[in-house]
């Protein structure tokens, strides 16, 4: 070799030798934020269209959640790519989809739920007193654990409600993502896959809107995360560290008692399941056990504490639901009765055949996929308690999904999807690895990105109905569309002038309106009043006087935006409303205008569309 080829040669090894710029490590984080703001735009521009009433928008909000979601998947696709970079794609997507929400709802609290859930927040910030009555939910103040670190949030910096609200569920699910990446970073063979398997969680039903909403699951399933996140990070850990991470898991289980009862029936289960497998599999080999097997039990203990002691109101509240979901299940196995039937509104609205299109497909990418997963996962990881937990979690999600057939287990497949996805997430990543192992050849990311585009899509619209995902103008009869101005207006004068606490009565949405921002003792089926044939049954006689006695019924609430419309809800005021009284496609205006002929009821309140009666007269 001559003395210029060696030269040549050492120039050319001492230039391999020079470390990439550091700017080109933050390339392609950098171009997934540009598409998730590209794909905010949009769904701004569809909000903006949709709040207008402007024809089929819905095409810009799609447009706008595949922007977000495929580029990220497509540059987690890569094999060169750092831990830090993995981490900052996925936070980024996972803020971006929940300013998804906020677009959808800048400025108030308009889901059913939410006002739900800012009432109890409005009774501690009013009383300072925890379990005051919350006549809308009356489960609600028993798990004060969302509302005890927002008013916390709000005292410690003058937010309003809403603004501490949006920054806690905000915090919520930062704590979320960064929880699922560490989780299924100790599980997953590369940064990159765990990143992934922290993304598709996105694709869990009720990740963008119903778990971005301030309502007690939305806290309680991150802290749950990150109560198995530090269980697991223990078990690689001894003495001193060990036991500090055991006892933060337990102060995260303890936070899930008090905030939620389902999520923490749901983390209990998983972490006995877990501990039970460890303990079997300590009888052949050693094997560590999670939280040295005494957090689970400790967990199991304090929720049913909790729940006998504190909240004995949650047996009632939950028991019919589980009961019903039994009874559709059987009838359907039996043959007795029709089910459900998917992609269909509980007001027989039909879901267009693109969508119906999409969740069948998405169901059936995430079964094809799920063999290699487990295959991925057996050949990846050594044969332990949580490999064997994450297996079960995983095959528990096609069964589970078959209770969509029914009604009430419809509801239940869709909440137990926020806590099957977690194995379901890392396992779909682990299948999605397989996958290009097996055809690196082929270039499966060609298909494998719209694939899994297509299960992010399929989640959300298993998650959310048509009429939810945007924002539209008022529409009587309809949860979210009639959550308008001028019914927030009427419950904030109730509270202003008449002072809270008075017995209301009106249709379902003003008795949320009246008992959230009004916080009035609305009066609700709970009370055993039948606030349907008190509006719509005519003339008024002795029967809406025995109604009125029997509710202690103060005040009554008119919207007479109902007259004329189709409720889109399938109801005005309960739901079995036309079981009792047949009014015909909708309510007459005359039904609505009766009380003004009624002697002793009188008007104090009128904004044009909505009135509020006085008939403490009539009631005697």
């Amino acid at each position: 070799m001559t003395d210029e080829a060696a030269i040549a040669c050492e120039l050319t090894a001492e230039a391999a030798e020079v470390p990439a710029p550091a700017w080109r490590k933050w390339v392609r984080p950098a171009a997934v934020g540009a598409s998730v703001l590209v794909g905010l735009l949009l769904v701004l521009v569809a909000d903006v269209l949709a709040r207008r009433g402007a024809p089929s928008p819905e095409a810009l909000f799609w447009i706008g959640l595949t922007t977000m979601f495929a580029p990220a998947v497509a540059a987690l696709m890569s094999r060169s790519m750092s831990r830090r970079e993995a981490l900052s794609i996925v936070v980024v997507v996972a803020f971006g989809l929940y300013c998804v929400k906020l677009l959808h709802a800048p400025t108030a609290f308009t889901a059913y739920d939410e006002l739900l859930h800012y009432r109890t927040l409005d009774d501690l910030t009013q009383t300072g007193r925890l379990f005051t009555h919350n006549p809308l939910l009356p489960v609600s103040p028993y798990y004060p654990g969302l509302e005890i670190v927002t008013s916390m949030l709000m005292n410690a910096t003058g937010l309003s409600a809403f603004a501490a609200a949006r920054v806690v569920i905000g915090v919520a699910r930062l704590l979320m993502t960064l929880s699922l990446f560490l989780f299924f970073e100790r599980l997953a063979p590369s940064p990159q896959a765990a990143a992934l398997g922290a993304l598709l969680y996105a694709g869990e039903p009720t990740y963008l809107f119903f778990d971005s909403q301030f309502a007690y699951e939305s806290l309680a399933v991150p802290l749950a995360v990150f109560c198995l996140f530090l269980l697991d990070r223990a078990l690689s850990e001894e003495g001193r560290d060990r036991h500090l991470l055991e006892l933060l898991a337990l102060g995260a289980g303890l936070a899930v008692v008090v905030t939620h009862h389902v999520t923490w029936f749901v983390l209990t289960s998983a972490l006995l399941v877990w501990t039970a497998l460890a303990l079997a599999l300590r009888l052949r080999r050693k094997e560590p056990i999670p939280g040295h097997g005494w957090v689970a039990p400790l967990l199991a203990v304090a929720g049913a504490a909790w729940m006998l002691m504190v909240a004995r109101v949650t047996i009632g509240y939950l028991g019919p639901h589980i009961v019903s979901s039994f009874r559709e299940i059987l009838s359907l196995i039996a043959r007795e009765g029709g089910g459900r039937k998917l992609f269909q509104t509980t007001s027989g609205n039909m879901a267009p055949l693109l969508e119906r299109l999409v969740g069948i497909g998405s169901q059936g990418i995430i079964v094809s996929i799920i063999p290699f997963a487990l295959y991925g996962l057996w050949k990846g990881r050594k044969r332990d308690a949580l490999l064997l937990f994450l297996v079960l979690g995983t095959l528990s999600y096609p069964a589970v999904t078959l209770l969509r057939l029914t009604w009430h287990g419809g509801e239940i497949a869709r909440r137990a999807a926020a806590f099957l996805f977690v194995p379901l997430a890392i396992a779909l990543a682990f299948g999605v690895e397989r996958i290009r192992a097996m055809a690196a050849r082929l270039r499966p990311e060609i298909v494998l990105v719209p694939a899994l585009a297509v299960v992010f899509a399929g989640g959300v619209i298993a998650g959310t109905a048509p009429p939810e995902r945007l924002p539209r103008p008022y529409e009587a009869g309809s949860w979210q569309a009639s959550v308008a101005d001028q019914g927030a207006a009427a419950a904030e004068w109730a509270r202003t002038v008449l002072g809270p606490g008075n017995r209301i009565a009106a249709d379902s949405v003003n008795t949320v309106l009246l008992g959230s921002y009004g916080r009035q003792r609305v009066v609700t089926s709970d009370d055993d009043v039948s606030t349907c044939e008190l509006f719509l049954e005519t003339p008024f006689g002795d029967h809406h006087r025995q109604i009125l006695g029997r509710g202690d019924v103060r005040y009554m609430l008119v919207d007479r935006r109902i007259a004329g419309a189709i409720p889109a809800a399938g109801y005005f005021y309960q739901k079995w409303e036309r079981d009792v009284i047949y009014y015909g496609s909708t309510v007459p205006t005359a039904t609505l205008e009766q009380l003004d002929g009624v002697t002793g009821a009188s008007r104090v309140f009128d904004s044009g569309d909505i009135q509020l009666y006085d008939v403490g007269g009539p009631a005697k």
